[in-house]
């Protein structure tokens, strides 16, 4: 009769080092990368949200000229005072019956965030977005009246100890 070989199958201490090594370093990469991914969708949510942001801006201002139209006042009645810079937003109280329809200056103020998703600067949850539109008229014609705005909207926030901002420009032209 033969004699039966014992079999010595099992982990050595090494090989469960280098598989627990392994493995670990596998785990790391894995975290790493999904912190890496979630950083970058915070980046591009807060980059959507300030291009509407200073689309927003741009409309508004574009409403206001369209109602100064409408109210049969010149069109560019409290859009002349923004060269250093003003706010505005969907809750403007701009009309006919303010004695001064000028904008609000910008102050380094930071957007709200309302119960139902709006911003603002009047109520809500402060926000890190700041929106600064500037107005520079412009003359075509050489005879010292405006014929065009040249609307700027920068909307600027902090992530990651970095400033990140988008800037928006249009011109609005007195074609009435």
């Amino acid at each position: 009769m033969m004699p039966k070989k014992i079999s010595k199958s099992g982990f050595t201490l090494m090989e469960v080092t280098i598989t627990l090594t392994l493995f670990t370093i596998g785990i790391v990469g894995v975290l790493g990368l999904i912190y890496f991914i979630l950083g970058l969708t915070t980046h591009f949510q807060n980059q959507l949200i300030g291009v509407y942001l200073a689309k927003e801006g741009i409309e508004i201002i574009r409403n206001i000229r369209d109602t100064n139209w409408l109210q049969k006042t010149s069109w560019d009645k409290g859009l002349t005072r923004c060269q250093q810079g003003c706010i505005v937003d969907f809750n403007h109280s701009y009309g006919p019956s303010r004695e001064d329809p000028s904008l609000p200056e910008y102050k380094n103020q930071f957007l709200n965030l309302d119960q139902n998703g709006f911003y603002s600067y009047s109520q809500g949850e402060k926000t890190k977005f700041q929106r600064k539109i500037t107005i520079l008229p412009q003359d075509l014609n050489g005879d010292e009246t405006n014929d065009l705005l040249k609307v700027e909207v920068l909307v600027q926030w902090q992530q990651r100890q970095e400033t990140h901002f988008i800037r928006v420009m249009e011109t609005l032209y007195n074609w009435k």
